[in-house]
């Protein structure tokens, strides 16, 4: 187990899982500690991004298995990282998970449009979040499971 800062408090991770290997995209700190805390405890590799150019350079050199990204940050929405990993020929198939507020109807259609393969409303269960990364990877098919197809609308997140 490898334990790494982020921020002020300790992240702990494991750092020889077999596991799928998920880049976490947020500039808050806290929701980016909670997310991969979250992720670690079920016995994903988690990799921290904080912003969306660190993102892209991550998902250019280490080529996780999934992306779960904030879509609003100070510098650039995670809209745009979806576009550009999704119109990117080598990383196309990565799947990207959105964490969204829930009134950002506009913001989540936007992701969608860019090709985002799932939604979750912030702040969320746990089990809410990995149930989506299990549907994500799963649909994606990477070696962690079946291919299947992306859902083309987002979910009402507020209903």
């Amino acid at each position: 187990m490898a334990v790494f800062t982020l921020g002020k408090r300790p992240v702990t991770r494991l750092a020889n899982a077999a596991g799928p290997r998920i880049l976490v995209v947020d500039d808050d700190t806290d929701m980016m500690r909670i997310t991969m805390h979250t992720l670690a405890g079920a016995g994903y590799r988690t990799m921290p991004a904080r912003g969306g150019a660190e993102a892209l350079r991550q998902v250019k050199l280490t080529r996780p298995d999934l992306v779960v990204t904030n879509l609003t940050m100070l510098d650039g929405s995670g809209v745009e990282v979806i576009e550009r990993i999704k119109l990117d020929p080598e990383t196309e198939a990565i799947p990207v998970l959105a964490l969204t507020p829930c009134p950002s109807n506009d913001l989540t259609r936007s992701a969608a449009d860019a090709g985002c393969d799932g939604f979750v409303a912030k702040p969320f269960q746990g089990t809410l979040l990995l149930r989506e990364v299990e549907r994500a990877i799963t649909r994606s098919g990477s070696s962690w499971g079946p291919k299947g197809p992306r859902p083309t609308t987002p979910p009402d997140l507020c209903a």
